[in-house]
């Protein structure tokens, strides 16, 4: 039970409404007088027409029917909707017999309903007090609690029932000292309710006169906050008798510092103060007698809730006129901020302060024109108050009144004024009429003109009423200003901002095209050379761009600011779409740069802004944006493709063209514009002309755009530059190749068959066998290595000039140190047969070198191959699995070795084991399952090693266990990681495959186009290439036979996919329309989750600033 919350609702519910007659909660209404509960208890079906329910036989006090409920079996426990039973209705209406019956009948009298309520709690409610003494008879349960904590002496107590208390407390199990949910005793409750008897009768039962609730309120505290006198004269004898000394009782506070003699005097109960102050209670705030901070005094709650006779009581016991509290005000500030006006004269009359300051430097009189308390203000005035007063911040009594809007006060002040104070600073310099401007009170704005005050004043900022106006949208305002003094539209504060700046970067159209009708001029530019419509363009309000373009001429529209920035560069930075349409819609030049050579696409791109780079994709002139120039800031197309892919798409989509005529028209043709994506061949910056050009597909490689290398305007593009520039040079490059490695396997071929080859340390091995292999010179053995040398020095060549092209680049490739070691490493071979002599003589190294330039020269072959789609796909997807295989290998050295380490010492009279090499090598082969597990271990138990005498397996059975566990570990579990490795990251080993085939591509198109020399370059350079499919020339025909290595070329021709029905082109338009709506969702979660943060620390650094500077406006009394 919170602090005197009351259960007169209990027990008296309607019955619920059936569902079908109310679709909301049954309505928990109590109404006694009816107390018709009929559906609440169950009836005997088999009874008469005639026969009563439970309730109403308890409401008639029909003892003999209740037993026949009891004999027919019936349940009494039973409860209705609201969880009560028939003896709480019996013990409420303080049916004695029934309840005796009903206890006789084994109900359990200690049942708890609604609220936890015992039918004890209901009869002592209701003040039964024979039902509270039979239920006490018969063993009721005076200690149960309800939900708040509460027994039924608290609501004797509460009620002042004395006899039902007095029967309580006969029970030993009650007592006066048990405290409910808000620590309140029955003895606060019998304090609070102003029965002293029921006091007296508590304090004969041991009550606790020190015991404190949540609220640090003691038994005192409530009988002076309700007035019992007589109460608090029986609490102070008894603290007498306790504490030797009643103050240490009578001047201990709450929890909000305020004692018994506050609290009286706060409720004017002037008999009770009297009482306490006879007492020598303490007139000052009760923290400061206990040494803690002052909170405020009794005489400062009595003059705020004007309680004249308090306060003379206070005076003429000697308290202190001028006592000071939290916020440093006295009595006579805390009467005047209340409009207490006789308070206030008696205090001043009793020597108060008059003008006595709190701690924002604010006297009575400046509280009371705050708060608008006319009367007492012109009081204060006729007692002397100093009218020139000011605030910490400077503030006169004519600021705070025009702030706060008290019109009645301000007209008294102004009578009085005389023009002394209507023009007075505060500490920014400005005067009432710019709290009029900024409040946009146009009543009080011209009381002010009116009164002859100045209407165009600096203030620190060097800005102008209109200003504030102006700012904070107050047409009306804006129109008294402008029309009282000319002159004063276009002034500048310390930023140069003029009003109609202001009014633009706050979106007020209404006052921007006012000032915009009274002559304000949209041209002028601020300190950062910034215009109105800069302004409006970061606001982003398309209703007032419009009025600024309605009043700006077509060169002011592009005037640009101190970076060069122009207004729609500003709306493309801050994603205001409307605003920059309907700039472009006025004559905004698209094309204009800032000093960083950036148009408003550029700024778009770099801030992320899709949409408004769609609208400006969408303009008729967008192909100039992408128009090379030396001194360009940024390239757009690069940019799209980085940050937004869709709309590169856009783009490379506008650069593919189709007439009008019919598909299989003869004079159908599609025009490709390449300019966008490798720039104009003739243009080339002079500075850079050495390095590489931009390309966009490496851009589109380098930041994985696949769909945009398979764009039909990508791939024509590199078939264009393969088909004119590097067909011809990789047609000689690789046929080259080729035929050194046929000439070398054939060479190899040859010479290997006229040789037997030994063991070095053999005796039949012989140098001269070798040696006369280099001197007989057949055809094919003199030729060969000569052929084989040319061919080795073209290719290097080839790969030195790479390396001047390529730089540092050229060692990123694996490729390039494959053909180096092929090539050295052919040419150590072929020396011997060019006179050099046999450098491999006595070695034996002649032929495993031979071995390795076969190896090397197929693998670069292999590797030529990428080049064609079908064959380059399952190569690089073949590099990709090795490269998946090496990675599990090297993780899983180890365990081979210690295999390889196992078998070794197991095993070395085996000659498969005899040294670590080659026990290496077999249990390496071993790993895929070669294991013959026969001849290692079965076969050669029993054989032993014919040089030592010892057994091959000395171990056989330990041996085997080995063997087993290398099955299992290696062989299984590792090949099937393999397998599996393999089988799951097909997918991605694809997609990467073939992005890694387009990314070659491109890198070999660009390599070729680096390494024509420039003049080359810019003959065979195409801005726009025009094809007819149905035509015939020669790059048409060489685009039909190719047309199966680009599909999307095949689709964007003919309009159509092999083996697919045509796509409406209806569909592809709501497709990307709505993967556009997707982007965007995401893009508005991401906001909403932004923005939802920022509100959750706004309101967390609200509170903390609400919780710690707390000030005279929100007045703890």
């Amino acid at each position: 039970m919170a602090n005197g919350v009351e259960h007169d609702s209990l027990l008296e519910s309607e019955r619920p409404h059936p569902p079908s007659m109310s679709s909301g909660s049954p309505a928990i209404k109590i109404h006694f007088e009816t107390f018709e509960m009929n559906s609440s208890f169950p009836v005997d079906l088999n009874a008469s027409i005639n026969s009563m329910s439970l309730p109403q036989a308890v409401r008639e006090n029909k003892l003999a029917l209740v037993r026949q409920y009891s004999h027919m079996g019936q349940d009494l426990n039973v409860a209705d909707w609201n969880g009560f039973t028939a003896l709480h209705y019996a013990a409420r209406a303080n049916q004695v017999e029934v309840v005796m019956t009903l206890v006789e009948c084994k109900v359990d009298i200690n049942q708890q309903g609604r609220e936890l309520l015992t039918p004890l709690h209901v009869a002592v409610r209701y003040n039964s007090y024979e039902a509270v003494k039979t239920l006490i008879e018969y063993g009721a349960d005076p200690s149960m609690k309800d939900t708040d904590g509460a027994t039924p002496l608290h609501f004797a107590a509460r009620h002042g029932c004395v006899d039902s208390s007095k029967v309580l407390l006969s029970n030993s199990l009650s007592s006066v000292n048990f405290q409910d949910n808000s620590g309140m005793t029955p003895f606060h409750l019998a304090c609070a309710s102003g029965k002293l008897e029921l006091c007296e009768l508590f304090l004969e039962h041991k009550a606790n006169i020190r015991v404190r609730s949540v609220e640090e309120k003691s038994p005192l505290h409530l009988a002076a906050l309700h007035g019992n006198e007589r109460i608090v004269k029986l609490l102070v004898k008894e603290a007498f008798l306790e504490f030797g000394n009643p103050l240490i009782y009578i001047d201990a506070p709450d929890f909000e510092g305020n004692t018994a003699l506050h609290l009286a005097c706060q409720k004017g109960h002037k008999e009770t103060a009297e009482l306490l102050l006879s007492q020598g209670a303490d007139m000052m705030d009760g923290l400061e007698t206990f040494g803690e901070s002052s909170v405020h005094s009794p005489l400062h709650l009595a003059a705020a809730y004007g309680h004249m006779d308090i306060v003379e009581l206070l005076i003429s016991h000697g308290a202190f006129v001028d006592s000071r509290d939290e916020w440093q005000r006295t009595p006579l500030q805390r009467a005047a901020e209340f409009d207490r006006v006789d308070t206030v004269k008696f205090l001043l009359e009793n020597g108060a302060d008059i003008d006595a300051k709190d701690n924002e430097n604010r006297t009575a009189f400046v509280l009371a024109v705050k708060r608008g308390r006319t009367r007492t203000a012109e009081q204060l005035l006729d007692s002397g108050a100093n009218f020139k007063s000011r605030d910490a911040s400077l503030r006169t009594c004519l600021h705070l009144a025009v702030k706060h809007k008290r019109e009645e006060t301000l007209r008294m002040l102004l009578d009085r004024d005389q023009g002394q104070l209507i023009n007075e600073t505060d500490k920014d310099l400005q005067t009432p009429l710019f709290y009029a401007a900024h409040k946009g009170n146009l009543k009080i704005l011209q009381l002010l003109i009116e009164k002859k005050c100045t209407v165009a004043p600096k203030d620190v900022m060097d800005r102008t009423p209109l200003h504030a106006a102006a700012e904070h949208g107050h047409v009306a305002c804006v129109e008294v200003l402008c029309l009282a003094e000319q002159g004063h539209i276009n002034d500048k504060d310390e930023r140069g901002l003029t009003p109609l700046h202001l009014a633009a970067l706050g979106s007020h159209r209404k006052t921007t095209v006012l000032l915009l009708h009274l002559g304000a001029n949209p041209s002028i530019q601020d300190s950062n050379r910034w215009t109105a419509l800069h302004h409006c363009a970061s606001g982003g309000c398309p209703r007032t761009t419009q009025a600024l373009l309605s009043y700006q001429s077509a060169s002011a529209i592009d005037a640009g600011d101190q970076n060069g920035d122009t207004a729609l560069h500003v709306a493309a930075k801050y994603g205001h779409v409307n605003v920059l349409e309907l700039m472009l819609s006025r004559g905004a030049d698209i094309t204009a740069r800032n000093k960083q050579m950036l148009t408003c696409l550029d700024v778009a791109i770099s801030c992320n802004m899709e949409n408004v780079a769609e609208v400006i994709l969408g303009n008729p002139k967008w192909m100039s944006l992408f128009e090379y120039t030396v001194d360009r800031g940024a390239n757009p197309l690069k940019n799209l493709i980085k940050s937004i892919p869709r709309l590169a798409q856009v783009v490379m989509d506008k650069c593919v063209t189709c007439s009008d005529d019919q598909r299989d028209d003869p004079d159908y043709s599609i025009t490709f514009d390449f300019s966008i994506l490798s720039g104009p061949g003739d243009k080339e910056d002079p500075r850079t002309s050495e390095g590489p050009r931009f390309f966009a597909p490496s851009y589109m490689v380098q930041y994985e755009r696949e769909g945009l290398l398979m764009h039909p305007l990508s791939q024509v593009l590199l078939q264009w530059k393969w088909n004119t520039m590097g067909r011809p040079l990789f047609a000689i490059n690789f046929l080259s190749y080729l035929a050194f490695v046929v000439l070398l396997s054939v060479f190899m071929i040859a010479e290997r068959g006229k040789l037997r080859l030994f063991n070095p340390g053999a005796e039949d091995f012989q140098d001269d066998e070798t040696d006369q292999l280099f001197r007989s010179r057949s055809g094919l053995s003199a030729g060969a290595p000569v052929l084989i040398l040319i061919f080795i020095c073209i290719h290097m060549i080839k790969e030195i000039y790479q390396i001047a092209i390529q730089k540092w680049r050229y060692l990123t490739h694996v490729t390039n140190y494959i053909e180096w070691c092929c090539y050295l490493c052919t040419i150590c071979f072929v020396s011997p047969y060019l006179g050099r002599g046999n450098i491999f003589k006595g070695t034996m190294t002649m032929w495993p070198l031979a071995s390795a330039v076969i190896l090397l020269s197929y693998t670069t072959l292999i590797l030529f191959l990428r080049r064609f789609y079908y064959v380059g796909i399952y190569i690089s997807m073949l590099i990709e699995v090795t490269k998946t295989l090496f990675k599990v290998i090297i993780i899983f050295i180890p365990m081979l070795f210690a295999f390889n380490l196992t078998f070794f010492i197991l095993l070395k009279e085996q000659a498969t084991f005899r040294n670590l090499f080659w026990s290496f090598c077999k249990t390496f082969i071993m790993m895929i399952g070669e294991v013959d597990y026969g001849s290692i271990v079965v076969d050669a138990k029993a054989e032993i090693n014919d040089e030592s005498g010892a057994p091959l397996v000395h171990l056989p059975e330990f041996t085997a266990i080995i063997v087993c566990l290398f099955c299992m570990i290696v062989s299984v579990l590792v090949m099937n990681l393999l397998v599996g490795l393999a089988v799951g990251d097909i997918d991605s080993i694809q997609r990467n495959a073939n992005m890694t085939r387009l990314a070659m591509q491109v890198e070999f198109v660009c390599d070729i186009d680096q390494r024509y020399p420039r003049w080359l370059r810019k003959y065979w350079h195409r801005s726009v290439l025009v094809l007819k499919p149905n035509g015939k020339n020669a790059f048409s025909f060489l685009l039909h036979i190719n047309r199966r290595l680009f599909p999307m070329l095949e689709n964007f021709i003919n309009g159509q996919k092999e083996s697919e029905v045509e796509e409406d082109e209806g569909t592809k338009k709501i497709s990307m329309e709505i993967t556009k709506q997707q982007e965007q969702i995401k893009f508005l979660q991401k906001t909403v989750e932004e923005q939802s943060r920022l509100l959750q620390e706004i309101s967390h650094q609200l509170k903390q600033t609400a919780h710690s500077t707390a000030t005279a406006e929100d007045t703890r009394l």
